[in-house]
Order: structure tokens, then sequence, then C-alpha cells
């Protein structure tokens, strides 16, 4: 199984995070890297410190550039 397949359960003990993630349909890393967040952020779920502790974790797996270039380029 790649990191993109993992479930966000299997890296993060942040319960607050993980339902967050799982309202807005994110349960991978995988699915966060495909996500479009211009429709994400517009949905009531969605607040900044959720996308702050989104980023660390991104940060923490060494895929923030990777994630930051995607936005960048949609």
């Amino acid at each position: 199984m790649t990191l993109l397949n993992q479930p966000l359960s299997e890296l993060t003990p942040d319960s607050i995070f993980l339902q967050k993630a799982k309202v807005l349909g994110l349960e991978t890393l995988g699915d966060i890297m495909d996500a479009d967040f211009s429709k994400l952020k517009k949905r009531s779920e969605f607040s900044y410190i959720w996308y702050s502790d989104l980023l660390n974790l991104l940060k923490e797996h060494d895929l923030l550039s990777e994630f930051q270039l995607k936005m960048i380029n949609r």
C-alpha cells in the first residue's frame, strides 16, 4: 500500500481532524491530493484551523510542496 492510499486514521490520531476530513469526503492522502479545495472551502464544514492541521500533516509526510504545486496549477 502506498502512502497516498493509506487511510488518514493510520497517519494521525487527531479524531477531530479525522471527523472533519471524513465529512468533507477525504479519507486518504490521495483524496486530499486530488480534491478541489476551491469547492471544499465553500462548505460549512471547512475551517482554516482544520486546513492548517492538514498542511502540517502533508508536511510530516513530505507532500506539502507537491500539494502546493497542485493548488497553484488548478
